[in-house]
């Protein structure tokens, strides 16, 4: 079956927001002191962080990693069960939902 334009869209976007950030989290769990991203630590004030390993872990995992899953997840639909397990929207396929964290993970 053809998917529609919006899905590859969808897709593409989800893949670059993704290698973005899979850069950023590499080089903040590298350097946690932030110099290699030319972030300074007053970034940090006010924060429960001593240094960005944990905001780089973050960016890495949630925001890198889980988006290419989930891109992957768009373009050959696997028959994965265990993501149905945080599937709000049961009749449709897992892919919708995660789209939907993704988004607000990202406004988070």
């Amino acid at each position: 079956m053809k998917k529609p334009f919006l899905l590859y869209l969808l897709i593409f976007l989800i893949f670059f927001q993704a290698l973005s950030r899979l850069a950023g989290g590499f080089a903040l769990t590298l350097w946690p002191s932030g110099k290699a991203l030319q972030m300074p630590f007053s970034m940090l004030i006010n924060t429960p962080f001593n240094n960005f390993l944990i905001p780089g872990l973050i960016l890495l995992f949630l925001l890198g990693v889980f988006p290419i899953l989930l891109g992957y997840a768009m373009l050959k639909e696997p028959n994965w069960n265990w993501p149905n397990k945080l599937n709000v929207y049961k009749k449709y396929h897992f892919q919708w939902a995660y789209a939907l964290y993704l988004g607000l993970i990202v406004i988070l």
